[in-house]
């Protein structure tokens, strides 16, 4: 995966980074939602809730990426230098992050 990640980012195999991991699912899910409310057809709804549902495995398998979405998002509504790029590289991805978290369980 990693390498498939470095070619879509950059068109080179050994183009990966750690941190599209954690972008491009949310990226891909913010894409499919766009086309959902323009297609309104139930194949691409149906994509959508796949994409979705790989996102909410992703965020409630992985502990560090629940920690790095909650830190961010607190960052980002208690204080101004929290909403600078360096901190909140993409508000879009955040918004997905947080729907993907929101979907969790108490428990979780």
């Amino acid at each position: 995966m990693q390498a498939a990640f470095g070619f879509m980012c950059t068109l080179d195999p050994m183009g990966y980074m750690a941190a599209q991991y954690n972008i491009v699912p949310f990226l891909t899910l913010l894409q499919s939602y766009r086309q959902t409310l323009e297609s309104k057809d139930t194949v691409q709804k149906e994509i959508y809730d796949m994409i979705l549902e790989t996102c909410q495995v992703m965020v409630e398998n992985n502990s560090n990426l629940r920690e790095q979405i909650i830190n961010m998002a607190n960052t980002f509504g208690q204080k101004p230098e929290g909403r600078t790029a360096d901190v909140v590289p993409s508000v879009q991805v955040l918004t997905s992050q947080l729907l993907c978290l929101s979907k969790l369980t108490p428990e979780q």
